[in-house]
């Protein structure tokens, strides 16, 4: 199990470690793939992708992603991997520096 964190040093949430891993890299992916001149992608293109890509991987035996993309989505931030694109609307996300 992995628990994730929550900027602000907020309580975070548990997830598996296989689908922690399994989002981080789609998310990472899709931000590489589908980002504008700007760097960024809406958030809804990645829960997409993340749908499509692992709806019916064994690790999510429900199918249903979005919530585990939005949580692993907002670890990331505070891990200072992604953020989100300030006053978008949609909201976006993109890589933070080099993504490290």
């Amino acid at each position: 199990m992995f628990n994730s964190t929550r900027p602000g040093g907020l309580d975070g949430w548990t997830i598996a470690v296989e689908q922690y891993d399994l989002l981080v890299a789609v998310i990472l992916e899709v931000i590489d793939a589908f980002s504008d001149e700007d760097g960024s992608v809406p958030l809804q293109v990645i829960v997409d992708e993340a749908q499509r890509r692992l709806g019916t991987h064994s690790a999510f035996p429900g199918g249903r992603l979005s919530n585990y993309v939005r949580y692993t989505k907002v670890d990331l931030e505070a891990r200072g991997v992604v953020e989100r694109v300030p006053r978008s609307s949609p909201q976006r996300v993109r890589r933070v520096g080099d993504g490290a």
